[in-house]
């Protein structure tokens, strides 16, 4: 793809020479623009599915938060409401 520039490839060129594949005519042209646009066919850095931030010590973090919850909340319903002033660790 780096001699497209010299040659003056467009969409419809590559279509003809790479007929075997089947390429899309706006795939083909969404590729040209990014080579045109960062001289490379690598996708941009930042794009794709997020990371998981599901680890073992972000899933303990969150039991004990739940956990606490709990506390929290058995303690408010047995005094029937309103404002707890305990702090559970």
């Amino acid at each position: 793809m780096k001699t497209r520039p010299l040659k003056g490839w467009r969409a419809l060129r590559m279509m003809k020479e790479f007929h075997s594949r089947q390429l899309k005519r706006s795939t083909l042209n969404d590729l040209i623009k990014r080579i045109d646009e960062t001289g490379s066919a690598d996708r941009k850095m930042g794009t794709g599915r997020h990371r998981s931030v599901r680890t073992p010590d972000n899933i303990a973090v969150v039991d004990k938060l739940i956990g606490q919850f709990r506390k929290r909340l058995s303690l408010v319903v047995a005094t029937g409401g309103g404002h707890i002033e305990h702090r559970f660790d």
